[in-house]
């Protein structure tokens, strides 16, 4: 729906309404660079990871916060969404 979405390294994920060319979601949650996100459309949500080995899941539409995931032993690099199975897939550097 003409959404950007920027990891940033300073700990948040921001959002763009990229047609009006204006800022419209910051998610905090993170304490450290964000590396990755990934879209769900099915439930609403985005998930993302990065330096701090987390996972923060968010429901897009609100900004809120709606669970962290833990147990990467290395930062995480990549995240993506299978929606088919409801499952969602998180890689580190390990």
């Amino acid at each position: 729906n003409g959404l950007l979405v920027v990891a940033s390294s300073d700990s948040q994920v921001l959002t763009f309404d990229i047609e009006n060319q204006v800022q419209v979601s910051v998610f905090k949650g993170h304490s450290m660079a964000v590396k990755a996100f990934a879209w769900c459309k099915q439930y609403k949500s985005m998930a993302s990871g990065g330096l701090d080995r987390e996972i923060q899941v968010w429901d897009w539409k609100t900004g809120r916060r709606s669970g962290t995931l833990s147990g990467h032993k290395s930062p995480i690099d990549d995240m993506c969404y299978y929606e088919k199975r409801d499952v969602l897939f998180s890689l580190d550097t390990r």
